[in-house]
């Protein structure tokens, strides 16, 4: 559990920085070895959404969606789950080739999002998935 929460805490620390990078490389390292300890690889709400975009941003899909998929499973009531699902859907259906992933976590999104934008690319990414 120590081991677990110092390296939780490099995180954070280098997410604070800021050095995304060396965060990202961080929570794999995290990842890598307490992955199978329930709860174990969730950071902090906005570290865990820092990281996701941050893993989105450097092309690292796979990355992104497990992160993305951590804060779902944390943070599912939190204001920003419905922009975590259209990431995590859009990672799904256009970098995964995961359509069924994709129209699972999209369906029924569109209500959830206050921005249009978002709203639209909603709607466009199930269209495309049928």
């Amino acid at each position: 559990a120590a081991a677990i929460a110092a390296m939780r805490a490099r995180v954070g620390d280098l997410l604070a920085k800021p050095d995304p990078t060396a965060a990202g490389d961080e929570y794999k390292r995290l990842v890598e070895r307490f992955g199978h300890v329930t709860g174990a690889v969730v950071v902090s709400r906005q570290s865990q959404m820092d990281l996701a975009n941050h893993f989105f941003s450097t092309g690292d899909h796979p990355s992104a969606a497990f992160a993305y998929e951590r804060f779902l499973e944390a943070y599912s009531g939190d204001t920003d789950a419905p922009r975590a699902r259209l990431m995590l859907g859009l990672i799904n259906a256009r970098y995964l080739n995961d359509p069924v992933r994709a129209k699972a976590v999209l369906t029924g999104l569109n209500g959830t999002l206050m921005d249009t934008t978002q709203r639209d690319l909603a709607v466009r990414l199930l269209d495309e998935l049928g």
